[in-house]
C-alpha cells in the first residue's frame, strides 16, 4: 500500500479514471494542481500516488522496478477493488469507478505508465 492522493470533479458522473504517476525524486502532491485541474476540466477522477525512487528498495517497489509496474498494472485488473477502497476512503463515501481509464506520467513516471 502506498499513499495516494485523490481529486474528483465537481460532475456527479466523472467519464473516466486517470492515474497520474510522478517523476523521480517527486511525490504525488508535486502535481495536485495539475491533477485537480484534469480532475476538473476532463470530468475524471484523477489519483496521484506517491512511491519511492530509492532503487536500491529490497523489494524492488520503487518508481522505476519491474515489481511496481507489474502491482501498478494489477490495480485495474478484475474489479479493481484496492482502487475502489482506496477512492471510497479519501472522499468518505462509496465510489464507482469508471470502466475508462488513462494512465499517464511524467519523467519516470511515463515510462511506469509504458
Amino acid at each position: 500500500m502506498v499513499p495516494a492522493d485523490w481529486y474528483f470533479p465537481a460532475d456527479p458522473d466523472p467519464t473516466r479514471l486517470i492515474y497520474l504517476q510522478h517523476g523521480f525524486l517527486a511525490s504525488g502532491r508535486f502535481y495536485s494542481y495539475t491533477a485537480a485541474t484534469l480532475a476538473q476540466e476532463t470530468h475524471s477522477i484523477v489519483v496521484a500516488p506517491s512511491v519511492t525512487s530509492n532503487f536500491f528498495a529490497t523489494d524492488g517497489f520503487w518508481i522505476g522496478g519491474a515489481p511496481l509496474q507489474r502491482a501498478v498494472a494489477d490495480l485495474f485488473k478484475g474489479d479493481r477493488t484496492a482502487l475502489t477502497d482506496s477512492a471510497s476512503a479519501a472522499v468518505g463515501r462509496n465510489v464507482d469507478l469508471p470502466q475508462r481509464v488513462v494512465i499517464a506520467g511524467h519523467s519516470a513516471g511515463g515510462g511506469l505508465a509504458l
